[in-house]
């Protein structure tokens, strides 16, 4: 995931975004293409239009409710392996997507690392994504 001129269209509109903005943007879920895998990736512009970091999403969410509901993101989504703190304009914060922030222990490792709450502005588009505008209180 680059946002040079092989940028996906996603990652492409963000960095352009922050840069015409100069905010810093948290936007995700972002399907991202490793070799043979795929990851739900949320990713990190500052106000320059850089990507300056990405959370591959840790927890992926398996439910099989016998007879009623199975719904398995394993079957498609490859889990990352590491915590996301990022230094920004309005402190550090911790990264996670949608079900990694059920687990206390994200929390606490992000905690124990220092990040500070934000506000947010959270702007839902059609394709259940959100970008998330950081900006100081």
């Amino acid at each position: 995931m680059r946002t040079g001129g092989d940028a996906s269209p996603s990652t492409a509109m963000l960095s352009e975004l922050s840069r015409s903005l100069k905010v810093t943007i948290v936007g995700g879920s972002i399907p991202e293409r490793s070799g043979d895998r795929l990851y739900n990736t949320c990713c990190v512009f500052d106000t320059d239009g850089k990507l300056i970091a990405k959370h591959r999403k840790i927890h992926v969410f398996d439910i099989d409710i016998s007879g009623k509901m199975t719904f398995k993101e394993s079957e498609t989504l490859i889990a990352g392996e590491t915590p996301t703190v990022i230094d920004t304009d309005v402190g550090r914060i911790g990264i996670g997507i949608c079900y990694d922030i059920q687990f206390q222990e994200l929390a606490a490792i992000y905690a124990s690392r220092g990040t500070v709450p934000c506000n947010y502005e959270v702007i839902i588009s059609s394709f259940r994504c959100f970008f998330t505008f950081v900006r100081s209180t």
